[in-house]
């Protein structure tokens, strides 16, 4: 199911960059879920780009709740990741 949102073009990117945040988070294997920050990040560029801050607010919102759950699974891979350094050095 999440291979048709992701990877259709004519998805919105809200729903697709939304899908590979919530991937991100809930996928076990570290290395899918390490994949997904930066498809999601780069689609939240290139938003950004068409859609400058302060020219829409409703935008504005949406692409505010992006990067707040953006940088939540950043942290949560930093996070995963370190756990995972220091098992192998156990």
């Amino acid at each position: 199911m999440y291979r048709e949102i992701t990877e259709d073009a004519t998805a919105p990117l809200y729903h697709r960059m939304k899908t590979w945040i919530l991937l991100g988070s809930a996928l076990e294997d570290w290395d899918e879920s390490n994949d997904c920050y930066p498809k999601a990040q780069s689609m939240w560029h290139i938003v950004r780009r068409w859609h400058r801050s302060g020219e829409n607010a409703e935008t504005d919102t949406a692409m505010e709740e992006l990067r707040g759950e953006l940088e939540g699974l950043e942290e949560a891979l930093a996070k995963r990741s370190q756990h995972m350094i220091s098992m192998r050095r156990v």
